[in-house]
């Protein structure tokens, strides 16, 4: 963020909670590579992405912090909500530490 409001304009937008101006412009950029050029990302931050790209901008984020691979070595909720967050036993933890638990339980891993 550098501009006076971007923090409020580029909060967490879609489902996976997209932030920042640097993560809105790469996940235009990358919509944009892939046939889809619209500014709104850009002009209307997270109202229009999580509008129309909920899961789609996530997904992008998800992709593009290497987050497959770093999961791959089995790290515990802790450090991938760290990872996502940029600081260990980011905010809720406990609530990421329950949801995962029953998501595993009805899963059965």
């Amino acid at each position: 963020n550098y501009n006076q409001g971007d923090g409020v304009e580029f909060a967490g937008g879609g489902y996976l909670q997209l932030t920042g101006r640097a993560n809105y412009t790469g996940f235009y950029r990358y919509m944009k590579a892939n046939g889809i050029d619209d500014p709104k990302i850009l002009s209307h931050g997270k109202h229009h992405v999580g509008a129309n790209y909920p899961w789609t901008s996530g997904g992008w984020w998800w992709m593009a912090a290497g987050m497959i691979d770093y999961c791959k070595n089995n790290p515990s909720v802790d450090r991938v909500g760290a990872r996502v967050n940029g600081r260990y036993l980011p905010n809720h933890y406990q609530a990421r530490r329950h949801y995962t638990s029953k998501a595993f339980k009805i899963l059965s891993v």
